[in-house]
């Protein structure tokens, strides 16, 4: 008869601890937020450099323009919280536009965030008692994006142009396209090894996962900007538990080691 006795593998106890630290402290972030008491997020400068663009763009009496990442990386995938992140820049976006009585031109190539695109544009402008021109959502196909989303910016010349999602090989497409119509550009990006690009390329760079910053800070949305508040604390944790761990090391203490080795 096989053996049933139950055994704990050496190196599970600890992550399977701080998992549950992890989860009870964004928990309780996210019901503090949700019952008033509301964290207050580090103020962005690209997030005022959106409303400085747009008051340019309607100065200048040029369009707006605002592209998400590669429709390669799919609402369902691994990537769906940069997508969720950048509808609701876009819907900031789309107000502030509203406010400030600027053109808006979205470039998208998703299928599945087309709807979204169309509802939060149309909500955006209609909250105003305005219509928002269905012509200017512009729907390019996965292979045809980066060079349909280019030639849009060449031909209606944006005074400001807002890139955000996981931006990759396009970032420095794109910011080369808006540099050469004189566009003032904020990128938001996720794939750190593309951030140089837009770092070069656009006057303001939301650096990884700053986007979901931005994004709560805009929303206002309880629930998001306490789940954000509560990843913050874990990271003060886990810097905590690395730099006990490098003193009590340092003064020959294994004690820290020992426990993750539980």
């Amino acid at each position: 008869m096989a053996d049933a006795s139950f055994a704990i593998i050496p190196g599970r106890l600890s992550g399977m601890v701080l998992l549950a630290v992890i989860v009870v402290v964004i928990l309780g972030w996210i019901l503090l937020a949700k019952f008033g008491r509301i964290p207050k997020l580090r103020e962005l400068a690209p997030i005022k450099a959106i409303e400085e663009g747009v008051g340019r763009a309607s100065e200048m009496n040029r369009p707006v323009l605002f592209a998400e990442s590669l429709p390669n990386y799919k609402l369902y995938g691994a990537w769906a919280a940069a997508i969720i992140a950048s509808l609701t820049i876009l819907d900031y976006l789309a107000r502030l536009c509203v406010k400030y009585k600027a053109n808006l031109i979205t470039c998208l190539g998703r299928t599945e965030t087309l709807p979204m695109v169309q509802r939060i544009t149309s909500e955006a402008f209609s909250s105003q008692g305005k219509k928002y021109d269905s012509a200017n959502i512009l729907f390019f196909p996965e292979q045809a994006y980066t060079a349909g989303v280019t030639g849009a910016i060449q031909k209606m010349k944006p005074a400001t142009c807002v890139y955000s999602g996981m931006i990759v090989h396009e970032a420095v497409i794109f910011g080369e396209a808006g540099n050469l119509v004189g566009a003032f550009q904020v990128a938001a990006g996720t794939a750190i090894n593309n951030i140089p690009f837009l770092i070069t390329t656009c006057d303001f760079t939301l650096i990884g996962e700053e986007l979901y910053s931005a994004a709560a800070i805009v929303s206002g949305h309880p629930i998001q900007l306490g789940s954000i508040a509560g990843q913050d604390i874990c990271k003060y944790i886990t810097m905590a538990l690395i730099v006990a761990g490098v003193v009590l090391i340092s003064l020959g203490s294994p004690l820290i080691l020992n426990l993750l080795k539980i």
